[in-house]
């Protein structure tokens, strides 16, 4: 095996394991009773995952725009992304496809995870890449932003390329209020009163 090859296995065992950790923190927030704030985002609950989270505002019915984002998604676009649109990550005959995936997820309150390819190289070399957004609630309770993760799945993690969306699966959130225990009572005694 060569040092390159350990090195990308090594990426794609690192970024699985970001996806699954902002996954779980998203829900630990979510489980309070409502989408989770923008601001109750905490970096350093999340700091294994940084390097392929982002966080994204919502710009409008459709669109988001990167914030804040790690290394390894600058690595993969060429450039550093923040400010950049969420879209620069697409080829632009995906463009449309996210805009309306965004727009349900903005008004319905979606968690979407996007499957993206690369399309064939001068090598012949493609990359797959997962694409994770979560809703976070603004100061005035709407969808403003999103928690997001960006992680090259395949082909490794330093293609500067556009992705296609090749799948989506599009999970309604519902309220994950943990339901109340249930009241424990005492035992009880019969009281004879003999008087």
């Amino acid at each position: 095996m060569t040092p390159e090859f350990l090195v990308e296995e090594r990426l794609k065992q690192h970024g699985h394991r970001a996806l699954q950790e902002l996954d779980s923190y998203w829900h630990g927030l979510a489980v309070r009773g409502d989408l989770p704030k923008r601001a109750e985002v905490d970096p350093a609950a999340i700091q294994d995952a940084l390097e392929f989270a982002f966080i994204a505002d919502r710009v409008g019915r459709s669109h988001a725009r990167f914030r804040v984002a790690g290394g390894a998604i600058s690595g993969v676009v060429g450039t550093e992304v923040a400010g950049l649109p969420l879209s620069t990550l697409l080829h632009h005959g995906s463009r449309a496809t996210l805009d309306a995936a965004l727009a349900r997820c903005f008004a319905g309150r979606l968690l979407l995870e996007l499957t993206l390819g690369t399309r064939p190289d001068r090598t012949g070399q493609t990359a797959t890449a997962t694409l994770r957004l979560y809703p976070l609630l603004g100061a005035r309770g709407e969808v403003g932003h999103l928690l997001g993760a960006f992680v090259a799945t395949s082909g490794g993690g330093n293609h500067l390329s556009r992705f296609d969306v090749t799948d989506m699966r599009e999970t309604p959130w519902t309220n994950c209020t943990v339901p109340a225990r249930p009241r424990q009572t005492g035992h009880l005694r019969l009281v004879i009163d003999n008087t």
